[in-house]
């Protein structure tokens, strides 16, 4: 399907580069409720502006996500170095054509300046990250592209030399990780989907740059999917920048995960996003799900932060917390005490079989803030403790960070909000959004059948729940963070 890249749009839709090997027991909840309606209310859709009106980039018939899956499409240039917006981006020309990873300038005033491809080779090209060097204001591109006569895809780094301040320049492509990659006992991992981070040196008078890559190949039950991380890291200046130089790069990986790819009798699935500080710690943030061998779904912490505080050139150290959310089951009647939500025997949960936590959530960015803390963010839904299964109309996007010094965690409703005078569920409860607290709001009446009025949410770009064999939300999630 054709569509037009627009400047307003670049942060709107996600989906996997491979249809994911899903447990049996992942899955929607087979059942609503006892009575099911249709859609609940929805809430009122908060007030929002453009701070600048869509505008054509590019014709693009690869109706896909637009750039990688853990970092931002779109960058602004610092006033100091002239203002603007870069972008990188992978379009089709037409139905036909090759995946090529492209670069646009959007100059201040917010008009589309300049824009062409990456590379000059027409090879299929795809999940481009881009960051800005915060001292020259240059933008650097990773990307994943097959470039020798393996089947493996490679990582490949270039950077715009920026000379004059005009853009456009950009050196010639480089494989920084050439797949496959021996871990541990294995010699077939084939990392992908980069993302890049930029960060100080500890070399006097440079920069260091991140180039984060996932795991292709898993190695625990039944090869299933386990994103292990890469890391490639190199140092430069302004100077070599626009010199052209090739750098120099070195390489780690995080231990745990790759204990994690390569563990025989639990699959973890990680999603991570790359980010750096000003004193070079790196940390990779994000969620895991963990399932035995039997498929069922384990309880464990779920929310990940990994840090490296030398540069990536230290030991990693691993902070794990719990995404669960109490919840409580609402009763379906006013005249009635049995639970709304029902198992697949008809059987009311009880509330301790119910919590909102985290799920659908693979595509999303995180960022730090003054304070030294690293924030993700994410979607919540209603999920039950004995069968591993959610509802979807009942998610909520939320937001959490975590400061490493306390090694503490934090949650925080994004939309929709809790009432900060429910005390007892401060975030947010679909039924039970004014006082008295902890009771049903209202109901509807349908046929002689009541069920509660539910305030919901349905984040996702597709409607159609069977998209991608079933998997439309795993693939079609897309959150993202900015800051100033």
């Amino acid at each position: 399907m054709k569509r037009l890249l627009l400047v307003s749009v670049f942060l709107l839709i996600g989906c996997s580069f491979a249809i994911p090997m899903l447990p049996d027991g992942f899955g929607e909840a087979a059942v609503f409720s006892r009575y099911s309606s249709g859609n609940p209310p929805r809430p009122e859709v908060p007030v929002y502006s453009f701070v600048q009106g869509p505008d054509t980039l590019h014709t693009n018939y690869f109706d896909y996500m637009i750039g990688g899956y853990n970092n931002l499409a779109l960058r602004a240039v610092p006033e100091m170095h002239g203002g603007g917006y870069f972008a990188a981006f992978h379009a089709r020309d037409t139905m036909a054509g090759t995946r090529r990873v492209l670069w646009a300038f959007i100059s201040a005033n917010g008009g589309l300046s300049a824009l062409g491809e990456i590379t000059e080779t027409n090879i299929a090209e795809g999940y481009p990250a881009l960051a800005l060097d915060p001292v020259s204001g240059k933008p650097l591109y990773a990307w994943h592209a097959n470039c020798d006569d393996d089947s493996e895809f490679e990582v490949m780094f270039a950077y715009d030399r920026m000379l004059n301040g005009i853009p456009g320049d950009i050196t010639a492509p480089v494989p920084i990780i050439d797949n496959p990659v021996t871990v541990l006992t294995t010699d077939d991992n084939e990392f992908l989907w980069p993302e890049i981070a930029i960060g100080p040196s500890p070399n006097s008078g440079m920069r260091r740059v991140y180039v984060a890559a996932k795991n292709f190949s898993g190695h625990s039950i039944d090869n299933n999917p386990c994103e292990s991380v890469i890391l490639a890291y190199a140092d430069f200046n302004t100077a070599m920048l626009e010199a052209g130089n090739e750098l120099a790069w070195n390489y780690c990986t995080v231990p745990l995960l790759d204990a994690w790819n390569h563990d025989p009798a639990i699959w973890r699935r990680p999603f991570l996003s790359l980010s750096t500080d000003a004193i070079g710690n790196v940390y990779l943030i994000g969620n895991h799900a963990a399932y035995n061998a039997d498929n069922q779904s384990m309880d464990e912490d779920d929310l990940d932060l990994f840090v490296c505080s030398n540069f990536a050139e230290g030991s990693w150290s691993y902070h794990s917390f719990d995404s669960d959310l109490p919840c409580w089951n609402p009763v379906y009647d006013p005249y009635w005490p049995d639970g709304y939500f029902v198992d697949e025997e008809g059987s009311a949960y009880q509330d301790m079989d119910l919590m909102f936590k985290i799920k659908n959530s693979g595509h999303f960015n995180a960022v730090l803030d003054q304070r030294g803390r690293i924030h993700a963010i994410g979607l919540w839904a209603l999920s039950t403790t004995i069968d591993n299964s959610y509802f979807p109309n009942l998610h909520s996007v939320k937001s959490y960070y975590v400061n490493p010094a306390e090694d503490s965690m934090i949650v925080r409703d994004i939309y929709p909000r809790g009432h900060p005078e429910n005390v007892a569920y401060p975030h947010f409860i679909p039924w039970d959004n004014e006082p008295p607290w902890a009771e049903v709001d209202s109901w509807e009446f349908i046929d002689g059948e009541a069920s509660p009025v539910m305030q919901t949410i349905f984040p996702f770009p597709h409607w159609d729940k069977t998209l991608s064999i079933d998997a439309m939300m795993f693939h079609y999630n897309h959150l993202k963070l900015s800051h100033v």
